[in-house]
């Protein structure tokens, strides 16, 4: 943590696997008019966009995050996919490589996550696919094939005039943001009429100014965000029944009428 108490994303890696369900995220997607051609993510392990987006046919995506480790990782995770003929050599790949660094770096910090119940956390709370379905699995290899990998502060990316996108995935980044970069950011996805997807959990210390931001911006949040706050299992659940999962609301954020 930073002494402001925001994260050091920069840092060292904490994502070896998601903390979001990728389910929620999917449904967000199923509800919109169409499905995004240019979507930009927070990329985190890129497990989450990765299998999501193989529900995107052709889509060209932007795999943002500010960390050399995670970037480093994703690159690992692109490779072992491409290498892995089928299911059952990308779960061996998993079990050898990516479970034991995720197991030391817990142990260094006191806690002990057993090989099953990862496997247990990424098919049920997260919902990741790949490893069991082989349809599954060719999907996210053509994502990733079409995911260009950017080291960079997403809040800076997305305020780029240079920036394309037309669906933004902010994960939980704007917990932490300073509520001065808001506007801009709001602003400039509104400007590209990209829906915005985030996580806003209990660690976020002005979710009232956040809430202005975006109304500010023109954005509305979609009817179905409560359903899908309902159904979401992970971070920003309504309720937890894991003292490490932090409880919110997801909200998918959509074009206001008449702005």
């Amino acid at each position: 943590m930073s002494a402001a108490g925001t994260p050091d994303w920069g840092g060292v890696s904490r994502f070896f696997i998601p903390n979001e369900d990728a389910d929620t995220v999917r449904q967000a997607l199923d509800v919109l008019p169409a499905k995004p051609a240019r979507p930009a993510f927070v990329l985190g392990s890129g497990m989450l966009l990765l299998d999501v987006l193989g529900g995107c046919p052709n889509a060209r995506a932007a795999a943002v995050d500010i960390s050399a480790d995670q970037l480093a990782l994703f690159d690992e995770l692109g490779r072992a996919l491409e290498e892995s003929a089928d299911c059952a050599e990308l779960r061996r790949w998993f079990e050898t490589v990516r479970y034991p660094a995720l197991r030391a770096h817990y142990l260094a910090r006191g806690q002990e996550y057993p090989l099953e119940k990862v496997w247990q956390a990424m098919r049920g709370r997260f919902a990741i696919r790949f490893f069991d379905s082989e349809r599954a699995l060719e999907d996210a290899r053509a994502a990733c094939r079409n995911t260009t990998a950017v080291r960079a502060d997403m809040a800076a990316w997305l305020t780029d005039p240079a920036s394309e996108y037309d669906f933004v995935h902010l994960s939980n980044i704007a917990d932490y943001l300073d509520p001065a970069v808001l506007p801009d950011l709001f602003a400039a996805c509104r400007e590209r009429r990209a829906p915005v997807f985030l996580v806003l959990t209990m660690a976020c210390a002005d979710p009232a100014a956040l809430e202005r931001a975006w109304k500010d911006a023109g954005y509305a949040v979609h009817p179905a965000s409560l359903s899908l706050a309902r159904q979401n299992r992970a971070l920003g659940a309504l309720k937890s029944d894991r003292p490490w999962l932090r409880t919110g609301r997801v909200v998918l954020l959509v074009r206001a009428k008449g702005a």
